[in-house]
């Protein structure tokens, strides 16, 4: 008999919801899911976007060291002529 009302009250609930258009407690379990799914791939693009930009500037920093070594070895070519 309790558990029937319960039963009850939550459909009568459920129907007042849809006829107000408003989102039961489902729907906003569900939209709270969605929202934390989408947290969760934003925290990992942003994990991924720090590495990038590390290895950029890592690279950056080697294609400096190499610029700086054929500049060397090139005034080395012209002085030695």
């Amino acid at each position: 008999a309790h558990v029937d009302g319960i039963v009850a009250i939550r459909k009568v609930t459920r129907e007042l919801l849809d006829s107000l258009q408003l989102p039961s407690r489902d729907d906003i379990a569900a939209i709270a899911k969605r929202v934390i799914a989408l947290e969760t791939r934003l925290d990992d693009l942003d994990e991924q976007i720090a590495e990038s930009m590390e290895q950029i500037r890592s690279h950056h920093n080697q294609i400096r060291k190499f610029s700086e070594e054929i500049a060397a070895l090139s005034m080395e070519l012209v002085d030695s002529q």
